[in-house]
């Protein structure tokens, strides 16, 4: 039986088969939508099946992703049960989320997705009209080291973490839209 990280490789080729096979296909205007159609969902069948066997039928969770801005990249997957998600000390999370659950801090991660930034373009975009408001900010976001000061005074997201936090934002956004 294969381990891990080998499941996690073949799903990797399989969803980059698919990311190559949906940009063929939006640049390819001469074949019929129905057959780009069940071309695209023959290769979905085929990437889930390959999620199935990755996570062996239980009830886990995988989370995959790829980010890169001007000063950080990120390739991250995590793996967790849902019983270990059901262990999940409650006090804990709620201290993680509350950090998370301010809209002048998702601004300011909002904002690192694009570019780093210096202190001073936080404030104007974010519009912080005291640095006691943006230090207060920074420093929760600093202490759970979401974002971080590097050389010449710019913050940045800290690429080790950056992919827990994405996937938290990208259920928020798919939650809010499908709700409505």
């Amino acid at each position: 039986m294969k381990n891990f990280e080998e499941r996690l490789t073949e799903l990797e080729q399989s969803i980059a088969k698919l990311t190559q096979k949906i940009a063929e296909n939006a640049g390819n205007d001469t074949k019929s939508s129905t057959a780009k159609e069940t071309s695209l969902n023959d290769l979905k069948e085929k990437t889930y099946q390959n999620v199935d066997k990755i996570l062996n039928e239980k009830q886990d969770v995988l989370v995959m992703g790829y980010f890169k801005n001007d000063s950080v990249t990120s390739r991250f997957s995590l793996c967790s049960s849902v019983d270990k998600i059901k262990k999940i000390d409650s006090f804990e999370a709620e201290k993680l989320l509350s950090v998370l659950a301010n809209q002048d801090r998702i601004e300011i991660i909002k904002l690192l997705l694009n570019h780093s930034a210096t202190s001073t373009e936080i404030m104007e975009k974010c519009g912080f009209e005291t640095t006691g408001k943006f230090y207060h900010h920074i420093n929760m976001l600093m202490n759970l080291n979401i974002i971080k000061k590097v050389s010449d005074g710019l913050y940045v997201l800290d690429a080790k973490r950056v992919g827990y936090v994405i996937p938290i934002l990208a259920c928020v956004g798919y939650i809010s839209v499908n709700n409505n």
